[in-house]
């Protein structure tokens, strides 16, 4: 579980500084990649148990 939590920081902080380079706000892009990733993680958990 925190090596899925892990993951999860890991690709929204590397989707935030990638949209930083786009020119668009870090922290928002890390929140809003965060709410994204775990709602995929927690569908994809919930269709293999």
């Amino acid at each position: 579980m925190i090596y899925a939590i892990g993951i999860i920081f890991l690709l929204s902080f590397f989707v935030a500084s990638y949209q930083k380079n786009r020119g668009l706000n870090f922290w928002t892009s890390f929140f809003m990649s965060i709410i994204s990733f775990t709602g995929v993680s927690v569908l994809i958990w919930k269709m293999l148990n």
